[in-house]
This record gives structure tokens, C-alpha cells and sequence, in this order.
């Protein structure tokens, strides 16, 4: 195969179990739930790298290899730091992934990893299950609302007699755990384009895709706020934290910017 060699972005599958090797389609649009018995679709339409740590150079391989990436976590990766750019280098990702398992001891205790192993733990970093419960349940709760009248407001209250900016502003200085007695308390009724604004979609950006919808969007952001501040929001924070650092590394971030498979194909022998 010529040199240089372009990386190779895979397709998604299913992390399924007992599996002797890691497959996924070649064509990064395409998913993969099982092969089963059907093997002529593993020689033509499917990938079988050998898997490797993070610490080891992905570009120094002479046969085909990948890093296992939970899908959310690529997808997060491409918008985050432009995959466009570290697609031309797959080095820019393999030597910051190096530096970071150098820099935090991220080491696996085994030198080989063996692909069973590699395959047992499927857990997502930054997957959340209570984001999908509070889109399902922000959906019926829009169905039930539908059916009911609603005041836009019934106190005599200056706030209301402000401009819009200001009282946008009012509240954007309101923490998640006030917002709701105040608004409660004056009976102060805010429509949904300022609570489609607060929602931290950085952060959940998952959200981006329903933002069409027409939902009780006060409280799904304020349930994604108070999940914002518990420890699984604290672990996803984190995960942008490393993304942002590794950006701003290679240029591909600004510092003041508030599984799939990643895989190369063998260098010629």
C-alpha cells in the first residue's frame, strides 16, 4: 500500500460477547449488530484490526490497527477539536493519547493487550441514561400541557415590565435550585426560547438534535442542570476538559472556547 496512508474512520458496532475479534464496517456510516455465520461479509465489508493501547504509536504498526472508541465519544471528539484537520495526521491523536498515558499513568498492567479483555468493559465515559429518561419524560409532559391553559402571569410584578433582555439576564444570574421558587413565587411565566438558550448544549449536546421540538423546555433544563452538578456531570466535564486541552495543544482549539473505531491502515512493508 503507498505511503503516506491516509487514517481510516470505521464504522460503529455493537460490542458483542463471545467475540474472537474486534469487527467494524469500513464504511464509517454503516453499523454492525453481528456477523453470525455470514464470514464472506468479514473479507469485504468489514475491519479487523489489532487492538492497541493507547500508549503504543498507532503509526509505527505494519498491519492493521485501531484504538476502541466508545461511538459518543468520537462523535464528541470530531466536533470538539475538527477532525478534519487531525484526520490528514492521525499522529496529532496518537501522541497526545501517548502523552496523556505517560502523564497520568494511565498504563494497563499487561504489556499485549488480549482483545477479550479489551472487549469486556463496555461502559461508556460519558454516556447518561438520564438524559434519554428526562427527553422521554419532557415529551409526555409536553402532551399532557398541550391539553392545559396556562396565564402567562397573574402577579403584578415589576420584573415583568422590564425588557426581555434584562429579564433574561435576571435570570441567567438565578442557580437551578432558585429559579423555579422564584418563578413560582411571582408567578412569572418565561417562554421557551430563553430556556432553549440557558441549556448548557456543550455539555449535553445530545440535546442539539430536539431542540425543534416542541417540549417543556423549563424542565428539561433544569433537570440537566441539577445533573450537570452531580458526579456523572462532573466526570462528563472532564471529558471536555481533555478534549479542549488536547485541541489547544495542536492548534485546532481557541483557549478561550468555553464507540467507533480510529484506526490507520498498514504502512507499506
Amino acid at each position: 500500500m503507498a505511503h503516506p496512508v491516509p487514517a481510516q474512520i470505521s464504522g460503529i458496532a455493537q460490542n458483542y460477547w463471545p467475540c474472537s475479534t474486534f469487527h467494524a464496517p469500513w464504511n464509517e456510516n454503516n453499523g454492525l449488530l453481528s456477523v453470525g455465520k455470514h464470514k464472506r461479509i468479514w473479507r469485504h465489508g468489514l475491519a479487523a484490526p489489532k487492538l492497541i493501547q493507547p500508549k503504543v504509536n498507532i503509526e509505527k504498526q505494519t498491519t492493521l490497527a485501531g484504538y476502541m472508541v466508545h461511538a459518543m465519544c468520537w462523535r464528541e471528539l470530531l466536533r470538539v477539536i475538527k477532525w478534519p484537520h487531525t484526520e490528514e495526521n492521525l499522529g496529532i491523536l496518537s501522541h497526545a493519547l501517548r502523552t496523556r498515558c505517560m502523564k497520568e499513568r494511565l498504563d494497563i498492567s499487561y504489556d499485549e493487550p488480549v482483545e477479550s479483555q479489551l472487549l469486556m468493559d463496555p461502559r461508556d465515559p460519558i454516556g447518561m441514561t438520564s438524559v434519554r429518561r428526562f427527553v422521554t419524560r419532557c415529551r409526555s409532559r409536553a402532551t399532557s400541557m398541550s391539553k392545559v391553559s396556562h396565564t402567562s402571569c397573574s402577579t403584578d410584578s415589576w420584573l415583568i415590565r422590564l425588557p426581555l433582555e434584562l429579564q433574561y439576564m435576571i435570570m441567567d444570574n438565578l442557580e437551578f435550585d432558585d429559579v423555579g421558587s422564584v418563578l413560582k413565587g411571582i408567578q412569572w411565566s418565561v417562554d421557551n426560547g430563553y430556556w432553549k438558550r440557558r441549556l448548557n448544549l456543550d455539555l449535553f449536546s445530545e440535546i442539539r438534535g430536539i431542540l425543534h421540538e416542541d417540549l417543556d423546555w423549563r424542565w428539561l433544563c433544569l433537570k440537566l442542570e441539577l445533573l450537570e452538578h452531580s458526579q456523572a456531570g462532573t466526570d462528563r466535564k472532564r471529558f471536555y476538559e481533555i478534549l479542549k486541552e488536547i485541541g489547544i495543544r495542536y492548534g485546532l482549539v481557541k483557549a478561550d472556547v468555553q464507540c467507533g473505531l480510529i484506526g490507520s491502515r498498514p504502512h507499506a512493508p
